[in-house]
């Protein structure tokens, strides 16, 4: 009997030491997140805008994708429906989502201040 719960405490701390383990190394690589402001002098307002950049990106230089929401959604649109963060740990990529405030990211025949409002700020 005692043999019995000398095996269930050493399988049991093997599972937990292989848990911490994993954690430690799930914890040790995280993309750096950052939310700006970024201002369009073509809409003439700023747009919130969340930068996903690799871990320990430094000085590299990385591929950027910019996931664009739709309508009525925000910056945060993607981040709530993926983990961003680790795409772009993943994939070695800058992942930018930025607000487009209903604009379709295209010119406007009813509000020309919302004509491409990200995409100017980019070109």
């Amino acid at each position: 009997m005692k043999n019995k719960h000398n095996n269930m405490t050493n399988i049991t701390r093997t599972i937990l030491t292989a848990l911490i383990i994993m954690l430690a190394a799930t914890a040790a690589r995280a993309a750096k997140v950052d939310t700006l402001s970024v201002y369009s002098q073509k809409m003439k307002r700023s747009l919130s805008t969340i930068v996903y950049t690799p871990d320990a990106a430094g000085e590299a230089k990385y591929p950027v994708i910019y996931l664009l929401h739709g309508y009525s959604g925000n910056s945060t649109t993607w981040p709530g429906i993926t983990d961003v963060a680790r795409l772009a740990d993943t994939y070695r990529t800058i992942i930018v989502c930025p607000d487009g405030q209903n604009s379709w990211y295209v010119d406007s025949p009813v509000d020309p201040v919302l004509s491409q409002g990200f995409v100017n700020i980019l070109s």
